[in-house]
């Protein structure tokens, strides 16, 4: 049976160079747009750590996958294959489910990469669904 690894980061000064390189889904959870090379910045930090693709949930969530679809695009070749997906308006719950379901079942071990800032309006619920989720996909 695949895992399900949950990994939380901020939004700024994120490293994920330390991780194993896997198949992971990023998760984006911010509660303001990115200014600045912050978007690219945290396009290529999740690169680093093996995103397959790339989600954005909340109130600024179209105007976020914008940012991230602009910043693939700018990016290396193999980057133009990434799916990103925008959930505004939807639950929590589906979102996370959708992901963490999503990904591609022969993938083995698997990562939801969660960039949340400590604002977003939504952020207990999510990480509580989220530690459920993989659990459950364990």
């Amino acid at each position: 049976m695949k895992s399900c690894e949950l990994y939380i980061a901020q939004p700024e000064g994120h490293d994920f160079s330390t991780l194993v390189e896997m198949p992971t889904v990023c998760l984006v959870a911010l509660s303001k747009l990115p200014t600045g090379p912050a978007a690219l910045e945290m396009v290529k930090s999740c690169m680093s750590a093996g995103a397959v693709s790339f989600a954005s949930i909340g109130e600024h969530a179209d105007a976020i996958e914008d940012q991230i679809d602009a910043a693939l695009e700018g990016g290396e070749l193999g980057w133009l294959e990434i799916v990103t997906t925008s959930h505004q308006g939807e639950s929590v719950e589906d979102v996370v489910n959708f992901l963490v379901h999503g990904i591609d079942p022969k993938a083995g071990n698997s990562r939801l990469l969660i960039i949340l800032d400590a604002n977003f309006p939504d952020g207990k619920s999510l990480l509580e669904e989220a530690r459920r989720a993989c659990a459950v996909s364990s």
